[in-house]
Order: structure tokens, then sequence, then C-alpha cells
């Protein structure tokens, strides 16, 4: 089995120093959106091995990476 393990990063200061930003616990983040330094949209998923992404998740920041809202996704999303 494969294991991946992926850090969402950003910086202040144009790009001299960054900092990992937290993340809901989801097994496999699939992108991101930044819409500006406060709006960010996380796209992720639960994987497994057999039988590929099962469950979509989409998260939302207002504050650029402190809090996120999960936002609810009707019962038959499918996510290829």
């Amino acid at each position: 089995m494969i294991e991946y393990d992926y850090v969402l990063m950003k910086t202040e200061d144009g790009g001299m120093h960054w900092m990992t930003v937290d993340v809901p616990e989801i097994v496999s983040a699939i992108d991101f959106c930044a819409v500006n330094d406060s709006v960010i949209y996380l796209i992720g998923g639960e994987y497994e091995q057999w039988v590929g992404l099962r469950a979509g998740y989409i998260f939302k920041s207002l504050d650029g990476g402190e809090n996120w809202i999960d936002i609810p996704l009707p019962q038959k999303v499918t996510i290829e």
C-alpha cells in the first residue's frame, strides 16, 4: 500500500518563509483553491485501496486556514 503525506503551506511574505496550515483530518486531499489571502477551499475524500475514492468532502476557510467549515455535499456525489 502506498501512503502519501500532503501538507498545505502558506506564505505571508512573498515566499521568504513558509508555514504549514492545519487542515481537517481527511484521508486524501485532492485539491485546493485560494480565492484570496483569507478564503480557501479544500477538496478531498476518503480513499480505500481496492475501492478507490468513496466519500468526498469540501471544506472552506474564511481566515487563511486557521479554521475550517465543512460544506455538506448531496448524498449522490461521485468523485472520479
